[in-house]
């Protein structure tokens, strides 16, 4: 038999997983950006213009590479949750023809 097969709940369940990673993978950044933030800058760690380099390096490889790559995988998670509504909307539909 040909055709396309899917299972909605797969799907939605797809989508989740993507966003729970996503959230974990952000919260790892704020962790990062926050020790980067206050324990880095300090008398005991880091100060002066090697750090405010550094930190300005970061700041704009968060705002330029980071931030667009969330922004996308987001749209990505938008993307296969409007697929699953779509999925079951047909299927819904389909199952009405033959009830």
């Amino acid at each position: 038999m040909d055709g396309l097969e899917y299972n909605t709940e797969n799907i939605y369940a797809l989508a989740d997983n993507i966003a729970a990673t996503l959230r974990s993978f952000e919260n790892n950044i704020d962790s990062m950006f926050t020790t980067i933030d206050s324990t880095m800058n300090s008398p005991e760690y880091w100060q002066g213009a090697a750090y405010d380099s550094f930190k300005s390096y970061c700041d704009t490889y968060r705002t330029q590479t980071i931030q667009p790559l969330l922004d996308t995988i987001n749209s990505w998670v938008t993307n296969v949750n409007v697929i699953a509504q779509e999925s079951q909307a047909n299927t819904d539909k389909n199952v009405g023809l033959f009830g």
